[in-house]
């Protein structure tokens, strides 16, 4: 077991534990005690790669309006209550009044709408005709279907909700006779919105996948230095373009190009996966996907490590309207920004800005952001990912994906429906129209 620290404003933990490789139990601690507090083992049921239990709070002395801070661990590295490989979260308990539905209910909600799941049981048949959605004064446009007894409600809000932002959505439904009504809470994570502006089209001439660009400036160079970019979006930016030089205004080269002379950086087209292990060649890493592949041009360069790395994909993601959660896995930092420009807004940062210990990671774990299309079509992302050297892993690795019905999908995965297709290039759209653009910057919410 890890030790466990209190999470600001937390009542309780709970944790989802693994073992060799297999669930092995719902943990549930009280913070303010030692390594003792283990209140009580609940029973689980696993499906696929979803462990579901059942937690009687009033037992445990969580009232609405407490929080419950939630997260998953593994044997091996851990950061207080927080894991490496899974996204931790607090909830806050809330009522969802004095009548509900009598039938299994399964609530998803977000900045764009949300998802409601009601399974009958026995005569408490769900008459998929009778379900209407209110947040508000305003009714919400549902999407109703029904299949193997599981009737499945799809709402889109009528304007995106602000992120941080709490609202309850109440839905009403005739089941096994009986007009029953449930409310549900919506608390909105941050998320950024994708601005039309730059949105393109499918043509015959997109091709699928990447433009890349790899620079690498490590210990062999004359200067000795391997991390001249520090872990720093600002100066990984600067190494990408060439404009870092030492204190005496030499500067560097490109040992991802065979130009030694002056700085210099090519353009490659990837058509595959973004699935990268420095030691492919060797063993694959099986981490979140298998079949690891060698890096682009960096693999090819005989070197014993791989250090100063910094690397640019630039894409067009095809994407439903809708919201979207999209995922790396590494030790490394990175950018990312909603066009191919680096001043582009931005979706996603982590960097070593505010704590030089960040970047390399212990061990690779999996940075997840959240966005809304507002509109089908695709999308312009530019990836700017640096490191400056592996830390527990046995070489740097890069995994790009998207997070779809409670599951991991490679981007750009031709193999698998559930993937999130990227082009290089795309075509003009002609309904482009006025815009709000949400993005958020910690605590705050910019709207342009």
């Amino acid at each position: 077991m890890t030790n466990l620290e209190k999470p600001i404003g937390a009542d309780l933990v709970v944790q989802f534990g693994w073992r060799n490789g297999a669930p092995d139990g719902i943990y549930v601690y009280d913070p303010a005690d030692d390594e003792t507090a283990i209140v009580q083992n609940y029973d689980y049921v696993v499906s696929g790669n979803t462990i579901s239990a059942t937690l009687n709070l009033s037992e445990l002395g969580i009232s609405p309006g407490q929080t419950v801070g939630i997260s998953a661990f593994q044997e091996g590295a851990s950061n207080g209550w927080q894991v490496d490989w899974m996204e931790s979260s607090e909830l806050v308990i809330s009522q969802g009044g004095a009548s509900g539905f009598d039938v299994d209910s399964q609530f998803n909600a977000n900045g764009f709408g949300f998802s409601l799941n009601l399974t009958d049981e026995d005569t408490r048949i769900v008459d998929q005709s009778s379900i209407v959605a209110e947040m508000g004064d305003s009714t919400i446009s549902l999407s109703v279907s029904k299949a193997n007894g599981i009737t499945t409600i799809v709402g889109q809000f009528p304007n995106l909700l602000v992120p941080g932002s709490i609202h309850e959505v109440t839905i009403t439904a005739t089941v096994g006779g009986s007009n029953q009504t449930q409310s549900f809470t919506v608390n909105v994570n941050d998320y950024s919105a994708l601005p039309l502006a730059s949105r393109g089209a499918l043509t015959e001439d997109s091709k699928p996948g990447f433009i890349g660009k790899f620079t690498m400036i490590s210990s062999w160079q004359p200067l000795d230095v391997s991390n001249v970019h520090g872990n720093i979006a600002s100066l990984a930016e600067q190494q990408l373009s060439g404009d870092l030089a030492d204190e005496t205004g030499l500067g560097y080269y490109n040992e991802a190009t065979k130009n030694f002379a002056k700085w210099e950086v090519e353009s490659v087209e990837i058509d595959g996966v973004i699935n990268w292990f420095e030691q492919a060649f060797e063993n694959d890493a099986v981490l979140n996907f298998p079949n690891d592949e060698e890096w682009p041009v960096l693999s090819e360069l005989g070197a014993p490590g791989l250090e100063g790395v910094v690397i640019e994909l630039i894409t067009y993601l095809e994407l439903e309207a809708g919201y979207h959660q999209l995922g790396l896995f590494s030790e490394g930092g990175h950018k990312v920004t909603a066009t191919h420009s680096p001043d582009g807004p931005v979706l996603s940062l982590y960097d070593s800005s505010e704590n030089e210990d960040s970047i390399p990671t212990y061990y690779g774990r999996s940075q997840i952001f959240d966005i809304v299309a507002p509109k089908i079509g695709l999308y312009p992302f530019r990836l700017l990912w640096f490191q400056s050297e592996a830390n527990q892993e046995t070489g740097i690795m890069l995994e790009f994906y998207t997070i779809k019905d409670r599951a991991l999908h490679s981007v750009n995965d031709s193999s698998n429906p559930k993937s999130i297709r990227a082009f290089q290039t795309a075509g003009e759209l002609q309904d482009i129209e006025p815009e709000i653009v949400i993005t958020s910057d910690g605590a705050n919410v910019n709207l342009k």
